[in-house]
C-alpha cells in the first residue's frame, strides 16, 4: 500500500462473519465456568439472591466481615420499553453481570487475601446515570470505580457513543498515568501499548473500556469457473486491488452481458473506502452532539499531522475508480429474474472481498445467494487494521473515590489476573434465548462482558486467541503518537467546521450503498468542485488549527 495519506486505494465490502463455535471452543468455555465454581468457597453453595434483585451492602457485610465494601457503578446500555422492565422485573432492565459473578469474583478476592469485595451497581442509562453518580458524590457515597458505556435509547432510536467524555468532562475520571508505574504496574503490563496509547485523551489515561483493536488479513475469492471460461491465470494474481482488477471486470461484464445471462455479479456487495484513522475533535465540551463525525481530516503517516483526506491524490483515484464501476453497474445483477425478496437468485458472482476463511466453507455460505458458484481461489488482497468500540465505553477509577488505593488495586487485580477476568466475563450458568426479547442483544445480557474484565487476559471466545498472542499482535498495530488519543479543541472553527460537514454530506453520502453528488456527472470536473468549496468554507484554516495543537 503507499505511503502518505492512507487510502483507501482499495474499497473493501462491509461485511458480516458469523461463524459457529467449534465443539472444542464450547468445552472450554464450560470447563472455564467449572473452574472458575471450584474458586469458591463454602458459602458460595448458599442461596445467591437471584438476578431481579441487587446485591447491598449489608449482604456484602454479612458474608465478607470486616472487609471494605468497594462500589463499582455501571448504567444500562438500553433505555427499556416499559413492556421490557415489565418483562424483566427489573427497574432498568438487565443485568450486564449477574449476582452469582460478583459473588464468585469476591470469592476469589477474598481468597487471595485482598482486605476489601466489591459491590456492583447498575443504575440508569445516558445523562440519568449520570446525574445518579453526582448525587451519590454529594451524599457523601462517591463510587470506587465507574463504568461509562454507550447506551441505546429505544424510544428516540439514537445511540449515545461519547458518554465517557461527558464524565471526563465533569471530571469524575482519575487521571491514572502517574500510577501505572507502581500502583498499577501489572494493569499497565496487560494492556497493548497501542490500545493503551489508544486510550489515551490528550495525554491523559482514564482506563480501557472494550476497544480492541487487530489486524485482519483480507483476501479476495475468486470464481475459479469463471477465470477459467476466460483464461484467466489466477496463480499470477498477487495482492490485485481495484486498478488491477478492472480489465478483467470489464471483459466479463461485457462477454456476460452480451451473452444475456441473467443473475450474474461482477463483485458481490458495495465496496466502501478505506480509513484506518482520522482526526477527532470536540467543539466546546466533550458530548455526543459536539463530537465531528467526518473523514474530512486524514492522517498523514509520513508527518503525522493532519491534511485534507480528500485532497489526497490516492483519496482521488480511489473514487474515480469507485465512480467508474458503480456507472459500469458492475455491482448490480445482470438481467435480475427477482422480483420479490421472496424469491431466490439463480446465479452466479466472480469476485468476493472477504476476511480470511477456508475456501470450502466460503463457497458453502454463499451457494444460497449465488447457487452456480462452485469453487473459489484465494488471493492475498492486504491487510485490514479494525477497530473494536474505540469510543464505546471506559473503565476508570473515581476521582471523587475516599478509597482510590483499593479501587486501584481492585482493577490492578482484575485486569492482570486470567481467572478473575474471566470470572467477570462469562456468566456461570445459561440463559435460553426465550429470556429475551426480541430487541435485547444476547451478547448484552448474558454473552462475554467486556467492560469489566481484561479482554487481553482472558480466554476470549470472540477472537480464539490467547490474550498473549494478542497481546504481540497489539504491539504491532500502527499507531500515532501525535493522534492517537487526541481530541482537539475546535471551539474557534464552529461555523467553519459545520459547514465543511454540510458539504461533504453533499457530495459524499457514506451510507449503506456508497453514494452522493460526486456520482454525477464527469467525475474530475465535480471532484474539483468540491475542493473548491472545500477551500472556500476554510478547511486549511481549520487543519492549521488542528495541526497546531498536536505538539502540545
Amino acid at each position: 500500500m503507499k505511503k502518505g495519506l492512507l487510502l483507501l486505494g482499495i474499497m473493501i465490502a462491509a461485511i458480516s462473519l458469523v461463524g459457529c463455535k467449534n465443539e472444542k471452543e464450547t468445552s472450554k468455555k464450560i470447563d472455564l465456568s467449572n473452574n472458575q465454581t471450584k474458586i469458591n468457597t463454602s458459602k458460595s453453595n448458599d442461596k445467591i439472591i437471584p438476578d431481579t434483585e441487587d446485591i447491598s451492602d449489608d449482604y456484602l457485610n454479612e458474608r465478607y466481615p470486616g472487609k471494605e465494601i468497594l462500589h463499582w457503578v455501571y448504567g444500562e446500555k438500553f433505555k427499556l420499553s416499559n413492556e421490557d422492565i415489565e418483562e424483566f422485573g427489573s427497574k432498568y432492565g438487565t443485568h450486564l453481570i449477574s449476582n452469582e459473578q460478583i459473588i464468585t469474583l469476591n470469592d476469589y478476592l477474598v481468597s487471595k487475601g485482598k482486605k476489601y469485595v466489591i459491590n456492583f451497581i447498575r443504575m440508569g442509562c445516558g445523562q440519568e446515570y449520570i446525574n445518579q453518580v453526582k448525587h451519590m458524590i454529594s451524599n457523601n457515597n462517591s463510587p470506587d470505580i465507574i463504568n461509562a458505556n454507550v447506551f441505546y435509547d429505544y424510544d428516540a432510536k439514537t445511540y449515545s457513543i461519547l458518554l465517557k467524555y461527558d464524565f471526563i468532562d465533569a471530571e469524575l475520571l482519575e487521571n491514572l498515568e502517574p500510577y501505572m508505574s507502581e500502583n498499577m504496574k501489572e494493569y499497565k503490563e496487560n494492556i497493548p501499548d497501542s490500545v493503551y496509547n489508544k486510550s489515551k485523551v490528550n495525554g491523559k489515561f482514564y482506563g480501557i473500556g472494550s476497544m480492541e483493536k487487530t489486524t485482519t488479513k483480507m483476501y479476495w475469492y475468486i470464481n475459479e469457473d469463471i477465470a477459467k471460461k476466460y483464461d484467466i491465470d489466477l496463480e499470477s494474481m498477487k495482492q490485485m486491488n481495484y486498478e488491477d482488477w478492472a480489465p478483467y471486470f470489464e471483459k466479463i461484464y461485457n462477454a456476460e452481458k452480451n451473452e444475456g445471462t441473467s443473475d450474474f455479479k461482477i463483485m458481490d456487495n458495495y465496496p466502501y473506502t478505506q480509513v484506518e484513522d482520522t482526526a477527532l475533535g470536540y467543539i466546546g465540551k466533550f458530548s455526543g452532539e459536539n463530537y465531528i463525525d467526518t473523514k474530512l481530516f486524514g492522517k498523514n503517516e509520513d508527518t503525522g499531522l493532519i491534511e485534507n483526506y480528500y485532497a489526497s491524490d490516492n483519496v482521488r483515484q480511489a473514487f474515480k475508480n469507485y465512480t467508474d464501476y458503480y456507472k459500469k453497474e458492475y455491482f448490480n445483477y445482470l438481467n435480475p429474474t427477482k422480483k420479490n425478496e421472496d424469491e431466490i437468485f439463480t446465479g452466479n458472482c466472480f469476485a468476493f472481498l472477504q476476511q480470511d476463511m477456508d475456501v470450502d466453507s466460503f463457497v458453502e455460505n454463499n451457494k444460497t445467494k449465488y447457487p452456480k458458484l462452485k469453487s473459489v481461489k484465494k488471493i492475498y488482497c492486504y491487510n485490514q487494521i479494525e477497530q473494536f468500540d474505540e469510543l464505546e465505553d471506559i473503565t476508570g477509577i473515581c476521582s471523587k473515590s475516599t478509597k482510590k488505593e483499593m479501587a486501584m488495586d481492585a482493577l490492578n487485580t482484575i485486569y492482570s489476573d486470567r481467572v478473575s477476568s474471566n470470572i467477570a466475563s462469562y456468566p456461570l450458568y445459561k440463559i435460553d434465548r426465550e429470556d429475551y426479547t426480541e430487541n435485547m442483544d444476547i451478547e448484552n445480557y448474558a454473552g462475554p462482558s467486556k467492560i469489566f474484565a481484561n479482554v487481553f487476559v482472558r480466554y476470549s471466545s470472540d477472537y480464539k486467541k490467547e490474550g498473549s498472542e494478542l497481546k504481540k499482535e497489539e504491539d504491532l498495530a500502527k499507531t500515532s503518537d501525535k493522534i492517537s488519543g487526541r481530541y482537539f479543541d475546535l471551539n474557534d472553527s464552529k461555523d467553519k467546521i459545520k459547514r465543511l460537514v454540510e458539504i461533504e454530506k453533499k457530495y459524499i453520502d457514506y451510507s449503506a450503498e456508497l453514494k452522493g453528488k460526486f456520482l454525477n456527472g464527469d467525475f474530475d470536473t465535480t471532484w474539483n468542485e468540491f475542493l473548491k468549496e472545500l477551500d472556500a468554507a476554510g478547511i486549511e484554516e481549520v487543519i492549521q488549527l488542528i495541526n497546531g495543537q498536536i505538539d502540545k
